[in-house]
């Protein structure tokens, strides 16, 4: 299994597993509560890539995304 950034050629299977997630009914919302397009799912790859304090990652393995996951660092002062 391979864990990296995810990036925009990802959006339509990041959207699947996304959308799988959701309907699990293990979320804090209600399966159907919230839409999600494939512009939306680039729009948050390309958001949080840019952020110098966090990303996404994907988890891919034989050439099919598994699962994803937001991370951020704690900027301590």
């Amino acid at each position: 299994m391979e864990i990296r950034e995810a990036n925009v050629e990802d959006a339509l299977e990041l959207l699947e597993v996304i959308k799988n997630v959701e309907e699990s009914g293990n979320m804090l919302f209600e399966p159907g509560e919230r839409t999600i397009s494939i512009d939306g799912v680039k729009e948050m790859i390309g958001r949080l890539n840019k952020l110098p304090s966090g990303a996404l990652l994907v988890a891919v393995e034989n050439q099919c995304l598994l699962g994803d996951m937001i991370v951020f660092k704690l900027l301590f002062i």
